[in-house]
């Protein structure tokens, strides 16, 4: 279970959209008005599709995405996150790019094989290059999701992926889930030691849950929200 929760706010870029303060109108006093400014954010996620995910395993865990994405989708985030998802086995597998959260429908069944995961990082590192936020929001930094439930056949090349999405600013929040899994790997990988959460079999839906709340108590607090 989450024994420390996920810190996922991040710094946003001075540069980018307008940080409140009054507007001026004429016959209008200053205070009367405030600029509301929303926020943006791309939340990219890497699900293990690796075989020993078969069965109640993948049930569980395209569940708890469903249950992240309902979180992100609370109108009180104005609509504020973009979801890219990469299922991972032997390979990796761009399923869906930059789409918003109610119309993710990630599906895992644990049919690929193998588990690794830097073909998965590299893939979400391409998503990150070639994201166009929408005009006059403000860009918060993106936040990439991984799982697995196992040792990854790659560790080394996975993280030196990690660093290189660290180094374009991404904050990786890692989770592992089951009995077998690599802690330590996932531990190296992620952004910070309270970025890595253990969630055994049943516990999977309600930690992205959590991470999904996480993420839209960030997102209200940027700008000048209503």
């Amino acid at each position: 279970m989450f024994t420390r929760s996920v810190q996922t706010t991040a710094a946003s870029n001075p540069t980018q959209g307008i940080q409140g303060g009054p507007i001026a109108i004429k016959g209008v006093n200053d205070d009367s008005q405030r600029l509301k400014v929303y926020g943006e954010q791309l939340v990219c996620i890497a699900g293990d599709n690796s075989g020993s995910m078969s069965g109640a395993k993948a049930g569980e865990a395209t569940a708890a995405i469903a249950a992240c994405m309902r979180t992100l989708t609370d109108p009180v985030n104005k609509d504020g996150f973009r979801v890219s998802f990469v299922s991972y086995g032997s390979s990796a597998r761009l399923e869906s790019s930059a789409v918003e959260p109610g119309s993710l429908g990630a599906h895992l069944d644990g049919s690929g094989g193998g588990t690794a995961l830097a073909p998965a990082l590299r893939a979400i590192g391409r998503e990150i290059d070639g994201y166009a936020y929408r005009p006059g929001r403000v860009r918060q930094a993106p936040v990439v999701i991984v799982f697995s439930d196992g040792c990854l056949a790659d560790t080394a090349a996975a993280i030196a992926e990690a660093a290189a999405l660290k180094a374009k600013g991404a904050m990786l929040i890692t989770i592992g889930f089951g009995s077998d899994v690599d802690a330590g790997a996932l531990q190296s990988i992620a952004s910070a030691p309270d970025h890595y959460a253990f969630a055994d079999v049943g516990q999977l839906q309600t930690l992205f849950a959590r991470v999904g709340k996480t993420l839209s108590q960030s997102m209200v607090k940027t700008g000048l929200m209503p």
